[in-house]
């Protein structure tokens, strides 16, 4: 062989040796790096190896499983995740894990499906109301691209925001206080930062916003913003982020704001089924040292959350039934009302109308977002 055959020789067999060399670098590490339980980058758990049992294999739950752990354990994953978002980004495909990555680093989430749950979840609001004797009010949340639509791609779907802040007021007509904060959020969007760049939810400044409406529709007295200490803190980044996999993104900072007198000092007892944890502050500081930092808030998603607070300008008593995005906005709500007694319905499967009556609440407040308002299965109340 002479010396112009072995040139083509290697050239032509040189990405084969290179690909063996990368599978077998990849066997080696799949056996000898440790494999993790939880994806700070993701937010979640990853798939365990799973469990043996002739059922499971016959309906190819066993073999799932498999699939899923190798999947989840894959070496170097999450920078194979970050270039397959960048990679759809580069060829035009602009959320294609179901977020937008907008201008000046705003991450958004695509609108929701109109294939969705609105009408029946609203229906059964307005019937749940009509059975009650007590004020019933509502506040959604609208979504980030609606009011931000300027950080939009050119290609991105359409928000129909309006459209469903509409039918909402319409069908609920006076059997519910609905608080329409729509054109407030329009308004004040470009003077405050309402939305995180990096996570779906509202700011704290956000939650101020809705709080003021709230406390305007339903004739209480609005705690001042300068009754606030604003304490920041660094090196968030939330869902929309870990979803969407666009790593490159700047990480922006968390807001707390805590009362100038108590520091948001409460009697806080989070229930999930028996179980009754109970604690003396609405913020919970030590889940800032965490990948979920949006979780100082309440501690995040439970069951039940009740919340004293001795410094309220009322003894009333509040249920709060509710998505996430009543974390950040119960600790003002707690200056109006001594007691809130907040309800997730993805998790709280008991009778609502016995919680009322054995709670003796005044008020009844719906704090959601549009998204899940929309989508949501789990609005059921009896």
């Amino acid at each position: 062989m002479n010396n112009k055959d072995k040139k083509i020789f290697k050239t032509e067999y040189l990405p084969g040796f290179v690909f063996i060399l990368f599978l077998a670098a990849m066997g080696i590490m799949y056996v000898l790096l440790p494999k993790q339980e939880y994806s700070p980058l993701e937010k979640r758990y990853l798939s365990g190896f799973p469990e043996f049992s002739f059922e499971s294999l016959l309906e190819g739950d066993y073999t799932q499983g498999i699939e899923d752990f190798l999947a989840d354990n894959t070496p170097l994953r999450a920078g194979f995740v970050g270039i397959n978002s960048y990679y759809n980004l580069a060829i035009g495909n602009n959320g294609a894990n179901g977020v937008y990555l907008g201008k000046n680093g705003m991450l958004i989430e695509k609108p929701v499906d109109e294939r969705n749950n609105l009408e029946r979840n609203i229906e059964r609001i307005k019937t749940f109301a009509e059975n009650e004797s007590i004020p019933v009010n509502m506040l959604v949340v609208p979504s980030k691209g609606f009011i931000y639509d300027d950080n939009l791609p050119f290609n991105s779907l359409k928000y129909k925001d309006k459209e469903y802040f509409e039918y909402i007021e319409n069908t609920l007509g006076d059997k519910v206080n609905f608080i329409n904060i729509l054109d407030k959020f329009n308004s004040q969007a470009e003077k405050e930062k309402l939305f995180y760049n990096t996570d779906h939810h509202w700011t704290s400044a956000g939650a101020y916003l809705g709080y003021e409406n709230i406390c305007e529709a339903m004739g209480i007295k609005t705690k001042e913003k300068t009754d606030f200490d604003i304490e920041s803190y660094p090196d968030f980044y939330g869902t929309s982020y870990s979803t969407s996999a666009y790593y490159l993104t700047p990480r922006e900072s968390i807001e707390v704001w805590r009362d100038k007198k108590t520091g948001g000092g409460a009697s806080v007892e989070i229930i999930e089924g028996s179980k009754s944890d109970k604690y003396d502050n609405m913020f919970f500081n030590d889940n800032l040292k965490t990948d979920d930092k949006y979780t100082v808030y309440l501690d995040g998603n439970h069951s039940m959350v009740k919340i004293h607070n001795p410094a309220a300008n009322s003894n009333k008593k509040l249920l709060l039934i509710k998505d996430s995005f009543a974390h950040c906005l119960a600790p003002f709500l707690s200056y109006n009302y001594s007691d809130i007694v907040m309800i997730d319905l993805r998790y709280y499967k008991l009778s609502v109308d016995e919680l009322i009556k054995e709670e003796n609440c005044d008020d009844i407040l719906f704090v959601y977002g549009i998204d899940n308002i929309c989508t949501s299965t789990d609005i059921i109340l009896n």
